[in-house]
């Protein structure tokens, strides 16, 4: 409490002047008082007058508080200029304080009695204000898609996405973490406490994730309340890492008459890649004979083989085929198959 009295002797005497500094708002933002609320009572002037009857009523004003931040009030009442008992008169706050617009005050308590002439003394009051961390920090964008090849390694960082804040040090440090979106997410990626470096967590899969949903949000440490969040959609794109891989162990045995009309379908040497995007071109890479590459076809699209001789004179043909995807870099793999040649002709029985 702070008090002084109003200065009654000679005429032309001078007021009493006591100064007062006041802090207002606390530096430790996890108080209940992290941020003075409008309508607060800030300081309790008390005042006396040596006087009695109506030369002891005395009214208090407020000077240069050009941005109306502050009121003396008494009882109930919010006006900032009123008739007052002899009890004293509280100052309180009546606008929003703001570290970042104004940071000091120097204001003018005048008490002054309704006496005949007036007498008056005033106090200096020094208003120095804290600053708390009270803004949300926000992110420029809503929403951030980020591509990223499957086979990147873990731990590697994919992105960084960070937001602000109108804070100045040291309450402008801000920290990050993952909400998922996708059941899938969990796991896959990790972000830096104070970076906002995005990284991967876990090994990827397109075939099992193609696109991964997550919410990555700001916060102010010691006040959670204080966050702003952004989406952010993963897009896992294919890579290719697998060869092709043709069934049957790769080794199978086919027959076929020696004669037949051109085109007759043999098999179809046909392989499976896992990468999504693939696609397979299928040729001879060797044959035993070496006419048999004259003797088959194969359809490099369908991996289809058919021959295209109408007499085959060999008993037995082994044909390697060769898969090979379109990827980069390039995968293949091979099958050899057999081909039985059956003998049917006819049988011709001569009389001697």
């Amino acid at each position: 409490m702070c008090s002084f009295k109003l200065a009654r002797h000679l005429c032309y005497s001078t007021p009493l002047v006591i100064i007062a500094v006041l802090v207002i708002i606390k530096m430790d933002f996890l108080s209940l008082t992290c941020a003075i609320q409008i309508g607060s009572i800030l300081r309790t002037f008390s005042i006396t007058d040596r006087d009695t009857g109506l030369n002891s009523i005395f009214q208090c004003t407020l000077f240069n508080d050009t941005d109306h931040t502050f009121s003396v009030i008494s009882g109930s009442s919010l006006s900032s200029l009123e008739v007052y008992t002899p009890e004293g008169c509280t100052m309180t706050l009546s606008r929003q304080l703001d570290y970042e617009d104004r940071r000091d005050y120097r204001l003018i308590l005048l008490a002054q009695d309704h006496g005949t002439p007036p007498r008056s003394s005033m106090a200096v009051v020094m208003v120095t204000v804290t600053n708390v961390a009270d803004t949300k920090p926000s992110f420029n964008q809503t929403s951030f898609t980020i591509h990223v090849r499957e086979d990147v390694q873990v731990n590697h960082t994919v992105a960084t996405i960070t937001a602000t804040t109108l804070e100045t040090p040291p309450y402008d440090l801000l920290y990050y973490r993952l909400l998922a979106v996708s059941q899938d997410v969990a796991g896959t990626f990790q972000v830096g406490g104070t970076s906002g470096a995005l990284a991967v967590a876990s090994p990827l899969n397109s075939k099992a994730s193609q696109s991964l949903l997550f919410l990555l949000q700001a916060y102010v440490p010691q006040r959670s309340e204080l966050w702003a969040e952004t989406l952010v959609t993963v897009i896992v794109t294919d890579v290719n890492n697998h060869p092709p891989m043709f069934g049957r162990g790769g080794w199978w045995r086919v027959s076929v008459p020696t004669m037949q009309p051109e085109g007759t379908y043999i098999t179809t040497a046909a392989a499976s890649d896992e990468d999504s995007d693939s696609v397979l071109t299928y040729s001879f890479s060797s044959a035993t004979p070496p006419e048999a590459t004259a003797t088959f076809a194969i359809n490099s699209s369908t991996g289809v083989i058919v021959t295209k001789a109408t007499a085959l004179s060999v008993r037995v043909f082994s044909i390697e085929v060769v898969a090979k995807d379109n990827g980069t870099p390039s995968f293949s793999s091979t099958a050899t198959i057999q081909v039985d040649v059956l003998n049917t002709h006819p049988i011709h029985f001569r009389c001697h």
